[in-house]
């Protein structure tokens, strides 16, 4: 269907059915770049530090940039995104109705997890809104109404996209065992996981140390005579999150924790995933080479 051709169709439903009609996920941005040409908009300031979709468009064929487009009363319900992860939404015409609904501690009663910091705010055009990892929400279209939104992940929450995806990794390993499948099929595993929560364990890693990669030099580039703490944080977060992923907390704390080893899981995961023993060999080198260095300088060992 031809774009003009859905702008008609929704016009002529006059809020009848509209919800079927709200274009979601459209990657503008994405086609757009893969024409030869720039994004009709930049990332606002505040929203432009991003692992996720800097690796995303460098090294596979999707994204989390997206323009949504749905008439008056269309409406996404109660969800938290994906991957825990932070996310942005800028209206170029129309109104939402945004509706938030706060994490809560886990004792918390049922009813008060559904209503508790419960708080409702209106966008107009030209207004930002920011959406924190893991608050759920729901939003209504008050007018047919254009917008921006993407997904990012930050230094500061790969933490909880880690946990995303290790949740997901038990999700899928009961589903297997449900199935009769092997446990060591890695691959039938990592495909399942892309499919259910958007990354894998190699694709997270890989997000790490490009982001490792794409810091350092940024660094480089810098000339300023003032410590860069954002970049010295951020560096430290991604390593951090690299061990953690890599060689686990029960390798960090064993008597060889200067030299802390890949695991043979992880190891399994990347060989079977990226379908080459040499690559995976050479990541491993090194994410080694990066852990010991880490490790030996850090405090937190």
């Amino acid at each position: 269907m031809k774009l003009s051709d859905w702008i008609d169709l929704i016009r002529a439903k006059d809020g009848k059915q509209v919800n079927q009609f709200y274009l979601k996920d459209w990657h503008l941005q994405l086609d757009l770049e893969s024409h030869g040409r720039k994004a009709p908009y930049n990332v606002p300031m505040h929203f432009q530090h991003d692992l996720l979709n800097g690796f995303l468009t460098s090294f596979t064929s999707g994204d989390y940039r997206f323009v949504y487009w749905g008439p008056k009363d269309s409406f996404t319900s109660l969800h938290s995104d994906v991957l825990q992860s932070f996310s942005w939404s800028v209206n170029v015409v129309g109104e939402k109705l945004w509706t938030f609904y706060p994490p809560v501690p886990d004792k918390a009663t049922q009813d008060d997890k559904e209503t508790r910091g419960q708080f409702s705010v209106i966008q107009k055009a030209g207004q930002a809104i920011f959406v924190p990892s893991g608050w759920k929400h729901e939003v209504k279209n008050l007018k047919e109404t254009l917008s921006i939104n993407h997904n990012w992940i930050t230094s500061s929450s790969l933490d909880l996209c880690w946990d995303c995806i290790l949740a997901e990794i038990g999700s899928v390993e009961n589903e297997l065992k449900s199935w009769g499948i092997c446990m060591d099929d890695i691959d039938t595993a990592e495909k399942m996981l892309r499919g259910s929560c958007g990354l894998d364990v190699t694709g997270f890693l890989l997000m790490l140390l490009n982001g490792l990669i794409q810091n350092r030099k940024l660094r480089r580039e810098r000339i300023s005579e003032q410590c860069d703490w954002q970049a010295i944080y951020d560096e430290h977060r991604i390593i951090e999150m690299i061990a953690s992923v890599a060689v686990g907390k029960e390798g960090l704390l064993s008597v060889n924790c200067m030299q802390p080893l890949v695991s043979p899981s992880v190891r399994k995961r990347l060989g079977e995933t990226l379908k080459s023993d040499k690559i995976a060999s050479n990541l491993i080198e090194c994410i080694q080479n990066e852990l010991a260095s880490w490790s030996s300088t850090s405090h937190l060992l």
